[in-house]
């Protein structure tokens, strides 16, 4: 049954690139399991039909652990991959062509994330083509001193960049952690840093807003 489903899937998968058509649900039935080492195809594939039942879309990962498909729409898709792990997933339009943008976050306990990015056919891409990923510097506030400036960058070396994709829109918002969960560490901080930088898709590439 779940061999047939699978079969079915993938030929929809076909049948829609052929008619300009593209959908997350069927791109996720091709990704390979490397880009999710965590997910087998009989998970994706569970998952989603739990979601389309209303169902909780929960299944045993490859490691024993739960994994839940939160969200899916026919652009977006989230994972709660593990207690330490999730992942979202975007279709972009660049020109005649789709793309799938994947943030990949580790919770380590604060947050890191690994933004990449996929041709159609799951072919991996360089993601400095289409973002630029922000530097700590990228998130200090306008009209600081050279000194603040310099203390600042100092505070925060070492910092973890976590990423976000929205579930509506294309916008990829860069949040910067460097207070170690500390809330005294964060107010201080929160006077030389802005809280999130956020970018835009536009045509072929993340710009900043």
């Amino acid at each position: 049954m779940r061999k047939n489903a699978f079969i079915l899937m993938a030929c929809l998968f076909l049948v829609s690139i052929g008619a300009g058509g593209r959908t997350l649900r069927h791109v996720l039935v091709q990704m390979p399991r490397e880009v999710l080492p965590l997910l087998s195809a009989e998970n994706v594939l569970d998952a989603v039909d739990f979601h389309d039942s209303r169902m909780r879309a929960a299944v045993k990962n490859r490691m024993g652990e739960t994994s839940v498909l939160t969200a899916l729409t026919d652009t977006y898709a989230a994972w709660d991959l593990s207690a330490a792990s999730r992942a979202e997933l975007k279709l972009l339009s660049a020109g005649k062509d789709t793309l799938v943008c994947l943030v990949h976050t580790y919770l380590t306990p604060e947050p890191m994330s690994v933004v990449q990015f996929y041709s159609l056919s799951w072919q991996p891409l360089a993601a400095k083509r289409f973002v630029k990923l922000p530097a700590a510097s990228a998130f200090l506030r306008p009209g600081l001193s050279d000194t603040d400036r310099r203390t600042a960058l100092a505070a925060a070396e070492g910092a973890l960049t976590e990423a976000r994709l929205s579930a509506d829109g294309a916008t990829l918002r860069f949040v910067l952690h460097a207070d170690g969960g500390d809330p005294e560490r964060r107010k201080e901080l929160g006077e030389w840093f802005c809280e999130q930088l956020t970018y835009v898709w536009r045509d072929r590439r993340f710009e900043r807003q």
